[in-house]
Order: C-alpha cells, then sequence, then structure tokens
C-alpha cells in the first residue's frame, strides 16, 4: 500500500464503499506475511534488530496510552496525513550477529507494530469516511453549481426569447403606430378637405339663400300686384254682372213690348182685312163694321207697312262689321250708363199703350152713338205703332249687340282672370317651393356645422390620442434605455462570473497538482450571491413590461445607437 494509492494520486477521484474493505484486506495480509516470516526466522539465528532511526518513534512504548479521536480539521492537517503515510512493511532482516535474538522481545515488538498498524489503518478509515463526506458535499455543491448554471442558462435562453418576442412585440407596435399615424394624416387630410368643401357649399348655400329670398321677395310683390289686379277684375267683372242683369231685365221688357205691338199689328191687320171682305161685299158686311170713307187711305196704310216691312229687312241686311266698326268701347259704356240711368228711373210708370177703342170714332145716330172705326185715327195709331216698333228692335238689337260684346268681353275677363289665378297658384307654389328649399338649406347648413363639430371633436380627440402615443413611446424609450442598461450589467455580470470561474478552474488544477489533498481541505463552495443573481435575473425577467407600453430591452448582439426609434410626428 503505496502514497498514491492513500493519496489517490494527483486527481481526486470519487471515494467509493469498496476502499476501506481492500485496505483491511492488505492489513491482514500484511500481518500474515509478517507471521510467516517469525515463523521461518525461528530455526535462523539472527543478529539483534538494529532499529533504524527514522523508525524509532514507532518503537515506543504504546501501552497504556490514550489515543484521542481526532476531528475532521485535524486529520485534514498535513503534518498528521505525512504521519500516517508510513510503510508499514515489516523492516528488512537485520544482518546476523553473534548475539542472541529475543523472541519475546521481537514478538512485542512485532504486536506493537501490529497495534500500530490497527490504529493506522482505523484512522485511515475514519479519513476515509471524512473524504466521502467532503467528496458527497462536494458532488452535491457540484450538482447544485450545474443545476444554477443550467438554470442560468436556461433563465439566459427564457431571457433571450422573451427578448426577441418583445422586440417583435416592439416592431409591431412601430409599425401599428406608423400606420395609426399615416391613417391619422390621412384623416386629417380628407377631413381638411371636407371642411373646406362644406365652407364652399356653406356660401354657395347663403347665395342660393340669398337669390332665393331676393325671389321670394320678388313673388311676393308680383303676387301682391296681381292680388291687386285680381281684386280690380273681380269689381269689373262684378259692375258686368250688374249690368249684365240690367240689360236682361231691358230686353224681357222690350221683348214684352214687341210681342204686345205685334198682337196690335195682327190685329190692324186682322181689321184691314175685314175692311177689304166688306168693301168686295157689302151686302155682307155687318152694321157694326165702319164704312170706308177714302180708298187712298187704305192703299197708303199698305204702302207704310211694306215701307216697314222693307225698312226691317234693310236693318236686318245691314252688315254686322259696319256696326262693330261703329261701336266702340267707349259708346258700349255710355250706353251701360244710359242703360243703368233707364234701370234707376224704371220706376217711373210706363205710358199705357193705346187699345183698339182709341180706332172707333164715336157717331150719334138715330138708334143711340153708335162706334165707327176711323181709317185717319187707324192710320194715326199704326203709325206710331210701327216708329215705336222699328225704334224698340233698333235698342234691341244695340242691346243684343252689346250683350254679346259684354259675354265675350266677360269670358275673356273670365280666361284671363282664370289665368291670373292660375299663375298666382303657380306662383305661390313656386314660393312655398321655395320655402321648403329654404328650410332645406337650413337643415343642410345646420347638418354640416353638425358634422363640422363632430369633425372637429374627432380632430381633437385624434390629437389626445397621438399626445398618449407620444407619452407611451417616451416611456417606452425611457423603459428601453432601461432594458439596455439592466442587460449590459447583466452581460458584464455574466463575464465576469465566466472568468471567475475560469480563474478558479486553473487555481484548483494548479493546486491539486502541488497537493492532491488541497481539494479535500479547502473546497471552494460556489458563490454566496448565485442565488441573489438569479433573484436579480427574476426580477429583470419580472419587471420586463410587454403590455400597454411594449418595451423589449435589445438584444446582446444589437448596439444600442441601431434601435429602431421610430422619428417624431412633430419632429
Amino acid at each position: 500500500m503505496n502514497e498514491e494509492n492513500v493519496n489517490g494520486g494527483g486527481d481526486m477521484a470519487p471515494v467509493t464503499e469498496e476502499q476501506p474493505n481492500l485496505v483491511e484486506e492488505v492489513v491482514v495480509e500484511e500481518s500474515v506475511t509478517l507471521l510467516d516470516d517469525l515463523r521461518r526466522e525461528e530455526v535462523v539465528p539472527q543478529q539483534p534488530e538494529v532499529v533504524q532511526p527514522e523508525l524509532a518513534p514507532l518503537l515506543l512504548d504504546w501501552s497504556g496510552v490514550v489515543i484521542p479521536q481526532p476531528d475532521a480539521e485535524l486529520l485534514l492537517k498535513p503534518e498528521i496525513i505525512a504521519s500516517l503515510d508510513v510503510d508499514l512493511l515489516p523492516p528488512p532482516p537485520p544482518v546476523a550477529s553473534q548475539e542472541p535474538v529475543n523472541w519475546e522481545e521481537r514478538c512485542a515488538l512485532l504486536e506493537r507494530q501490529l497495534q500500530r498498524a490497527a490504529e493506522a489503518t482505523t484512522l485511515r478509515k475514519r479519513l476515509i469516511e471524512i473524504r466521502e463526506t467532503e467528496s458527497k458535499s462536494l458532488t452535491s455543491k457540484l450538482k447544485l453549481l450545474s443545476e444554477a448554471i443550467s438554470e442560468e442558462k436556461r433563465l439566459r435562453n427564457d431571457l433571450l426569447t422573451r427578448v426577441e418576442a418583445a422586440e417583435l412585440e416592439c416592431g409591431t407596435v412601430k409599425d401599428k403606430l406608423r400606420r395609426n399615424l399615416e391613417a391619422l394624416e390621412r384623416m386629417k387630410g380628407h377631413h381638411e378637405r371636407r371642411v373646406t368643401m362644406l365652407s364652399a357649399n356653406l356660401e354657395i348655400a347663403d347665395i342660393k339663400a340669398q337669390g332665393t329670398a331676393r325671389k321670394l321677395e320678388e313673388s311676393h310683390r308680383k303676387g301682391a300686384e296681381q292680388k291687386g289686379l285680381l281684386e280690380e277684375l273681380t269689381m269689373k267683372l262684378n259692375e258686368n254682372k250688374k249690368v249684365t242683369k240690367t240689360m236682361e231685365k231691358q230686353v224681357k221688357k222690350l221683348s214684352d213690348k214687341n210681342a204686345f205691338l205685334t198682337s196690335q199689328v195682327a190685329l190692324i191687320g186682322q181689321l184691314l182685312g175685314d175692311d177689304n171682305t166688306t168693301g168686295d161685299n157689302p151686302s155682307t158686311s155687318t152694321p157694326s163694321s165702319p164704312p170706308v170713307d177714302e180708298e187712298g187711305s187704305l192703299w197708303k196704310i199698305k204702302n207704310i207697312i211694306r215701307q216697314s216691312e222693307n225698312a226691317e229687312s234693310r236693318d236686318d241686311q245691314v252688315p254686322s262689321g259696319s256696326k262693330k266698326d261703329e261701336e266702340d268701347e267707349g259708346v258700349e259704356l255710355s250706353s251701360l250708363l244710359e242703360l243703368e240711368n233707364d234701370d234707376d228711373s224704371e220706376s217711373e210708370p210706363v205710358k199705357d199703350i193705346p187699345g183698339e177703342e182709341s180706332c172707333y170714332k164715336r157717331v150719334e145716330g138715330p138708334t143711340g152713338p153708335k162706334f165707327i172705326l176711323s181709317v185717319s185715327r187707324t192710320f194715326i195709331k199704326l203709325k206710331d205703332l210701327i216708329l215705336e216698333k222699328r225704334s224698340l228692335q233698333q235698342q234691341i238689337d244695340g242691346l243684343k249687340n252689346l250683350n254679346t260684346k259684354l259675354e265675350s268681353k266677360t269670358d275673356k275677363q273670365e280666361h284671363r282672370l282664370y289665368c291670373v289665378t292660375k299663375e298666382l297658384n303657380k306662383t305661390w307654389h313656386l314660393v312655398s317651393k321655395l320655402k321648403l328649399q329654404q328650410d332645406r338649406l337650413h337643415n343642410n347648413e345646420a347638418f354640416l356645422r353638425f358634422e363640422l363639430k363632430e369633425n372637429r371633436a374627432i380632430v381633437e380627440k385624434l390629437k389626445k390620442e397621438m399626445q398618449s402615443y407620444k407619452e407611451k413611446w417616451r416611456k417606452v424609450r425611457e423603459k428601453n434605455d432601461e432594458s439596455q442598461c439592466v442587460w449590459q450589467q447583466l452581460k458584464d455580470e455574466f463575464a465576469q462570473r465566466r472568468q471567475e470561474s475560469l480563474s478558479r478552474q486553473g487555481g484548483q488544477s494548479s493546486s491539486s497538482a502541488s497537493s492532491p489533498i488541497s481539494l479535500s481541505n479547502s473546497p471552494s463552495p460556489p458563490r454566496e450571491d448565485s442565488s441573489l443573481s438569479l433573484e436579480e435575473v427574476d426580477d429583470f425577467c419580472a419587471g420586463i413590461d410587454l403590455g400597454d407600453a411594449m418595451t423589449p430591452p435589445p438584444t446582446p448582439s444589437e448596439d444600442v445607437t441601431t434601435t429602431n426609434v421610430p422619428a417624431d410626428p412633430e419632429g
């Protein structure tokens, strides 16, 4: 059992449970070997034992000496390890001498050596147990370190993943903000154009409203004029109606008078016919029929009748155009006034037309007074009646013509009244239409003003949203700068830890090469601030806000100056 087996060589290999059993077997084999050597040496006389100076401390009397139980720190000292690393093999056989060998002393020496070897074995067992405990603790610490490193790597990968996701989200937010700004600019331009167009439309509507108001005033003025003209025409129409009624009454009276005169003329004709029959047959004449004094008077009466008939026929044959040329509107009005005066004088009594008694003459006879038909009286009466008939016929014709003209003029005035009424209705319809158009324009103006107000409110809202976006973006940039600083600190800390771990590994390798058991004596525990660094990493990961602000830290390979920060909308 040499020193390399005890110390485990240059590298500290993990101690297994089989090593104590191997040490016990080696010690037992050495003891058996020593006993066999002693038995063989009993036959051959040997020289007295020469104790080597380096083994002198081992040959002391160990009986009655209480060896204290060393603790872990005492056993780990180099001097105790060096004292335990003694070659337990028996010394080489002494040189043969002439002196006799003391076997009791030799056996006692061997017993003491065996006792010391057993004690050394016990110490080595305890040392091995201590080394196993230390190796287990170091293994657990190594596992903790590996777990911490793997956790740190996992956190770093998670952090990188979150950083990449945050960068993608930040890019999405930037694109969305850019699109919102573009949409805001487009909407602002659209609303400005709409406001300009609405202002122009409002000015045009005001101009149209003013023109419509002027047209409305003009139509009101024309309507008032038409209304006055209508009232004037209505008054004239009423006057014409009164004149027409008066003329109808006059015509009725004249027609009655004409009928009466016609009956008188028929009666005179009948009387004349009776006279002719009595002249031809005097024997058949009645005593009451008057005798004819003169034949020439009868012919005169007939000639007067014929002349009156010819005059009537000539009057009928007079063309109507000459009458129309002779009568004008002034004469008609004067005739109308005369007729009105006649209507006023209708209340005066009309002279009675003489009857048949005026044609008889009273003659005193032997038998008493008799009535004899007088030719002269009949002739005078006939002449008066014919003249009156002609005058009445002329008046009737004039009244008929005047009535016809009045009727035509009345029709014209009625037609004109109808046209004026129709135009007035159209004008009122246009006025109502203009009023509706004006109301519509006012409503459109109110709608346009309301839309303009709404658009202004929308523009103000968009401005406020833009200000809020600017504030959010400022916070994003601040958090981005903070994340960059934290990331730089983490990067520096990771680099420092890497350098410390590399330097620690180099120091451990050099110390293990110089003293193999130095690793077990002074194990290097992990840094006490490793848990703190993990907590800092967790706090940093939890502090990254991926909500509304979207503030992702930059990647390690990304320079601070190359962060894609969009330009300020106002800048």
